[in-house]
């Protein structure tokens, strides 16, 4: 499941280049381009009212495997295609799809399919497994594109996407009697309680992409690869019974050096070590409000609070990716970000989830 987890949004993330290559040829401005391209966060809302009636009504494993398919159908669409209003309704309809994949996988199958006692980590590696394809697909997107062109980049895609649907197949998912869900419900989709730690991620989500929009080079976001992967083993070790501010705090303030040194460059091995510093920082801090997210979760809540970090998460991806090429001093930005980010964290965020928090698990239980 993490593995179709990661060719899943790698390919999402694949997408951005080709499509931001594909409106060129519309004639569009780089700014419309990332417009549109943005829509897709749009589209992962849509289905959400639903997503409850959806795995209650029909097989959890259909639910997951329709949506790879249709995501799958999407791209083929758009390949062959050339109408420029049906570009925009099939990245609404892309995003939909990704929401639901998320959804019926991710806050659904993977908790039914573990203990009770392993769901946390289930639940962490299984998040964590996706955001390592935010600057892997980017950065695959754009290496396939450059030197084999934009047919390769979309048989990569595809293939990515077929490969997550198999793995899918394999799933053994035993049979749940129906509950008789509502059709409408914020169950699955969204916990509007959790809004304060929303408002914290979803700036810091925001950054990665806008570096990764406005400079559009592959080295950077592979040191970005590189920090996350680096940032996550080390943050078990560092972490794991210490204050629980110590890697929110620890990672804002790598993102804010990491920052300053991208604004202030002493050369292109300074640059290197800025992005591999963000990428660790940036994974600290996601963490800690991973684990925050799941602990405000009560009796069979933890689903929606999980969706609900995926969603908020992802749309800062997109946000930020648009923010790339609309905002003249991308760095500027991020330090802005950053600051509030920091001191929200500190004097609202924390103190909030300490009273709010009906857990008692602690982080080595991960």
């Amino acid at each position: 499941m993490c593995v179709a987890n990661v060719l899943v949004t790698t390919a999402v993330f694949m997408l951005l280049p080709y499509q931001m290559q594909l409106l060129e040829h519309f004639g569009h401005q780089q700014l419309e381009s990332a417009l549109a391209v943005s829509l897709f966060a749009v589209g992962m809302f849509l289905p959400g009212p639903f997503n409850a009636h959806m795995v209650d009504a029909f097989s959890r494993k259909t639910v997951s495997q329709l949506s790879v398919l249709l995501f799958f159908v999407s791209c083929i669409i758009m390949e062959f295609s050339r109408l420029e209003w049906l570009f925009m309704l099939l990245r609404i309809f892309q995003g939909a799809c990704f929401g639901t994949f998320q959804m019926s996988l991710g806050s659904t199958l993977v908790n039914d399919l573990t203990f009770s006692e392993q769901r946390t980590s289930a639940d962490y590696f299984y998040t964590w497994f996706g955001l390592f394809g935010l600057p892997f697909g980017i950065m695959t997107g754009h290496v396939v594109l450059i030197h084999f062109g934009p047919h390769v980049l979309f048989l990569a895609i595809v293939c990515s996407l077929l490969l997550a649907w198999m793995l899918l197949f394999l799933l053994r998912v035993p049979f749940r009697a129906p509950v008789k869900t509502p059709l409408l419900s914020t169950d699955r989709f969204l916990f509007i309680h959790s809004f304060v730690l929303m408002v914290n991620l979803f700036p810091v989500a925001m950054i990665p992409t806008m570096y990764l929009g406005c400079l559009q080079q592959v080295q950077p976001m592979l040191m970005m690869l590189y920090g996350l992967i680096g940032g996550l083993l080390v943050h078990r070790i560092l972490f794991s019974h210490t204050d629980p501010r110590a890697d929110a705090v620890s990672g804002l303030l790598m993102i804010l050096t990491s920052s300053v040194m991208i604004l202030n460059p002493a050369g292109y091995d300074f640059m290197k070590t800025a992005f591999l510093l963000m990428g660790v920082g940036v994974s600290w801090f996601c963490s800690r409000l991973l684990l925050y997210f799941l602990k405000l979760s009560g009796h069979c809540q933890r689903g929606t609070l999980q969706q609900t970090y995926i969603l908020v998460l992802i749309t800062g991806n997109c946000l930020g990716f648009f923010l790339g090429y609309v905002v003249p001093n991308v760095f500027i930005l991020t330090i802005i970000v950053t600051v509030f980010s920091l001191f929200f964290y500190i004097f609202v965020a924390h103190k909030w989830f300490m009273r709010k928090n009906v857990r008692s698990f602690r982080f080595r239980e991960t």
